[in-house]
């Protein structure tokens, strides 16, 4: 371990050596081979050189910046290629290097969303490199970290301005979160599939019915990853009353972080988030949650 330590803190020092000074690929290239400590000569990607913490930390980046280089300056043009990034990885590392190497990628880029939709959008961005992964240790150690960073981020949420939207009814018509500012919304995420969305019906209906009057609260369903034919076909057999609107192109699914239905949602009067998992509408809970909400300003 202390010998590849060595030797990969060495072969990094040459990398850094070679960043900062102006060398032709071809020089680059003598240079790096010349150079290349013994325990390197048959290649970087090496499954025992996992026991060096250097190796991992140091070297494995800095070779791959490396590579990049030397690719940008033989053809600029691949390095624009979307897929060039994953494909360098690939190239590069080989075995339990590159399940690590690609492990460590997706979480810094998962742990370095900022807000719930860039979570969305990285975890969107990174499945071709989850798909490319091996270990199926390292795929729910990394559902793990996406669990624990949505969580931070949605608490994080409560009490800022809820993701806006812009759905439709059943006939064309739109509503935007605008729409119903003043009022306390009380969101259903369901789908048709959805067998504990159609099972909770029932008690969203007695919970309607009994404020339905009340001008400064709104009921809303959304259907998410749904069918638009089954969607309306399930409309037709629950015959909800309340506002009914469908997420055609996800824009719900993900900025409400819809993995999991039923999901309900309480925003306040001005629009903010109260609650991403309010309780259902059959949890006594909830009657209590909306009048408070109602109490404020």
């Amino acid at each position: 371990m202390i010998d590849i330590d060595k030797q990969s803190i060495a072969i990094y020092n040459l990398l850094e050596h070679m960043g900062m000074n102006k060398y032709s690929p071809e020089k680059m290239e003598e240079l790096f081979k010349d150079n290349l400590p013994a325990g390197f000569k048959n290649g970087i990607s090496n499954d025992a050189y996992l026991v060096s913490d250097d190796y991992k930390t140091w070297l494995l980046g800095n070779y791959l910046s490396y590579q990049r280089r030397m690719d940008k300056a033989r053809d600029s043009n691949l390095v624009k290629q979307p897929e060039y990034a994953l494909n360098s990885i690939k190239k590069s590392f080989k075995g339990k290097v590159l399940d690590y190497y690609l492990y460590k990628v997706i979480g810094s880029t998962i742990n370095g969303s900022k807000d719930i939709e860039a979570l969305n959008a990285s975890k969107k961005r990174m499945e071709p490199y989850i798909a490319a992964l091996s270990t199926n240790d390292y795929k729910g150690y990394l559902n793990e970290i996406f669990a624990d960073k949505e969580k931070k981020l949605m608490e994080v949420q409560i009490g800022k301005p809820a993701p806006d939207f812009s759905l439709a009814t059943p006939d064309g018509k739109s509503f935007t979160l605008a729409d119903f500012r003043g009022k306390v919304v009380y969101i259903d995420l369901w789908a048709s599939w959805c067998g504990p969305c159609r099972e909770a019906m029932p008690d969203y209906k007695k919970l309607y019915e009994k404020y339905k009057d009340n001008e400064q609260m709104a009921f809303i369903g959304i259907a998410v990853s749904d069918g638009e034919k089954e969607w309306r076909q399930a409309l037709k057999e629950e015959n909800p009353g309340w506002l009914q609107l469908y997420d055609k192109e996800g824009i719900i699914s993900r900025s409400y972080i819809a993995n999991a239905i039923p999901k309900y949602i309480i925003i306040d009067k001005q629009g903010k988030i109260v609650s991403f998992n309010a309780p259902g509408p059959g949890d006594p809970s909830i009657e209590e949650m909306l009048l408070n909400e109602l109490k404020k300003g």
